[in-house]
């Protein structure tokens, strides 16, 4: 690359707007997490960064798993703990064996089956299920009953 093009890459580099003030704040704990708890969006709310800065490395015990795709506390983590930059997923993770109940609405018919989820589902995704007679399948994930629509699994 010429000497004069790369002057100008970096030129036009300057000119980009900065990212959202929403995508620099940082984030504190509203609740407590214990060892083992899946942090989701709505355990955090905005803050205001701390005064080394939002670039400098907030240290805290948390591991990814890949299986949940989400991040888990490795130790107990008080409510006010700074989590610095960290981006949450909205919504919590429903682990992998944990038993459910899914009910299908159908005008005045109601019907519940106990299913246990064989792979992490979040509210909006698809959740793999089987049943108590060993029957396997796919169906839309919501937790709770608040947006059951006529004709749909729940």
């Amino acid at each position: 690359m010429k000497l004069h093009s790369l002057s100008a890459l970096l030129a036009a580099l300057c000119l980009i707007p900065a990212a959202s003030a929403a995508a620099r704040d940082c984030h504190v704990l509203i609740s407590d997490v214990q060892p083992g708890d899946i942090l989701y969006a709505e355990l955090a709310a905005p803050a205001p960064c701390p005064s080394r800065g939002p670039a400098e490395p907030v240290s805290l015990k948390l591991h990814f798993d890949r299986q949940l795709k989400a991040l888990v506390a490795t130790e107990a983590l008080a409510a006010g703990t700074q989590l610095g930059m960290l981006v949450l997923e909205p919504g919590p993770v429903f682990r992998p064996r944990q038993q459910l109940q899914i009910i299908y609405c159908h005008g005045p018919v109601a019907i519940a089956r106990s299913v246990r989820l064989l792979a992490p589902a979040r509210d909006g995704d698809r959740a793999l299920v089987k049943t108590q007679d060993g029957s396997v399948f796919s169906l839309p994930f919501e937790a709770g009953l608040s947006r059951a629509t006529e004709g749909e699994a729940r």
